[in-house]
């Protein structure tokens, strides 16, 4: 009866010894649980790009001249053979299309030397095609909207190429055919010709449509599940759902925000995208800066006693920080800030002037709320800054990267203004 006593004894003080411990070590597995393992398919995008129609123009401009001329086979016309013409693409511009969609319309003319035959124009529509695992968006002309382009004969019509074949006949044949039989053969046979054109620049020209008239975005190990497009006056949108586990995307992801750079560029970002980004990081090792536990001033330590997890709430001080210390003094924190951001020399710095302890659910450890978020608080929206400036955007054949230009902070997210530039060596 003593040793069931003693032992009795000894289980109900180990469990007095474990409590705290056990519940800590339960809040941060419920916080984990709660965020779960991804987004639901019908919650809202939480992420969006502007990129404005002439920029892209001037970004794929110069590519075209890197393109070959294409070889066209023109019909027999009246029993005579002419041969060849050379098709060559003149312009490519993004333009509005119906819902998502991106519009492209090129412009190729057929040319006998530096002759200018007959003007095509070309206008097609690109669905988007996300490939979830690498993390890419792809906007280009795939077989099914090559088939499906829009191919007419310019206003200026087929005269120009009448008359080169009205040149080309024998002096024999023209005494004894009217012009005007000429003029009605080419009219006839201009679908023909455009079909041809369109065969060759499939055949001849691969990198037209894979690459040059293509806009490829990758947001590295950001995880995309869902891109939706939308068409403005003066710029393409894309509204993007991530797989993060996020609670809550933009309210209107094709809100045009304010007061973005000349450019035009933009990114916008939920706050429950970014929070979401920092605790799959934190809890996979997916960053090397962020090995998952601090220290009691908020900087990365392996060896730390505090290990963090962040959230975004749409009111005062958004940005919360829950901060476990799930061994040793076994604790739980939660802390609050208004996050603060500007740009010196392209660098995003955040700051949290307000930043104070809201909560104590557990334990007694001293953690100077301040000086915490001046560490691992400023890391979360640090993180946009990976996001927007290790995406790679082919646009027309050409690497670029982005530079933070500006960013806004509000209730709901965060806004960069970016400009883009050649990228450089691979950063990864």
């Amino acid at each position: 009866m003593r040793a069931f006593t003693v032992a009795a004894l000894g289980a109900l003080l180990f469990s007095a010894c474990a409590g705290p411990c056990a519940k800590v070590q339960k809040a941060l597995s419920d916080f984990d649980a709660a965020e779960g393992p991804a987004r639901a398919p019908d919650l809202a995008p939480d992420l969006a790009l502007w990129l404005p129609y002439d920029r892209l123009d001037r970004l794929i401009a110069p590519q075209i001249k890197t393109l070959a001329r294409a070889p066209v086979d023109l019909p027999a016309m009246m029993g005579l053979e002419l041969g060849q013409l050379e098709a060559m693409v003149e312009s490519i511009r993004v333009r509005p299309a119906a819902a998502d969609h991106l519009g492209l319309a090129l412009r190729v003319s057929l040319r006998s030397g530096g002759q200018r035959l007959l003007v095509v124009d070309l206008q097609a529509q690109v669905p988007p095609r996300i490939d979830p695992a690498a993390g890419v968006l792809h906007l280009e002309l795939g077989e099914a909207a090559i088939d499906a382009i829009d191919a007419r004969v310019d206003r200026s019509g087929t005269a120009a190429l009448s008359a080169w074949v009205w040149s080309q006949l024998p002096g024999a044949v023209r005494q004894v055919t009217p012009r005007r039989v000429v003029d009605e053969a080419v009219a006839g046979l201009a679908s023909e010709i455009v079909g041809g054109l369109l065969e060759s620049l499939r055949d001849e020209l691969p990198s037209l449509f894979a690459e040059v008239a293509a806009i490829e975005i990758e947001l590295g190990d950001l995880p995309l599940a869902e891109a939706k497009l939308r068409s403005r006056p003066e710029a393409l949108q894309i509204a993007l759902r991530s797989d993060l586990p996020s609670t809550r995307g933009l309210t209107d992801p094709f809100a045009l925000p304010a007061g973005v750079p000349a450019e035009g560029i933009a990114m916008r970002i939920s706050g429950e995208a970014l929070t979401a980004y920092l605790n799959t990081a934190m809890r996979e090792g997916t960053i090397e800066a962020l090995p998952g536990r601090f220290d009691e001033n908020g900087q990365p330590d392996p060896q730390g006693d505090f290990v963090a997890r962040a959230s975004w709430r749409r009111a005062a001080r958004p940005l919360t920080l829950d901060v476990f210390a799930p061994d040793g003094d076994c604790a739980h924190l939660r802390m609050a800030a208004t996050p603060r951001v500007r740009v010196v020399q392209g660098e995003l710095e955040v700051s949290a002037d307000d930043a104070r302890l809201e909560k104590v659910e557990a334990g007694g450890v001293r953690i100077r709320s301040a000086v915490f978020f001046g560490g691992l608080g400023r890391k979360s929206l640090s993180l946009a800054q990976r996001v927007a400036t290790e995406a790679d955007f082919e646009i027309g054949g050409q690497s670029m990267r982005a530079q933070i230009r500006e960013a806004r902070i509000d209730a709901e997210g965060l806004t960069l203004g970016l400009a883009l530039g050649a990228a450089g060596p691979p950063g990864r």
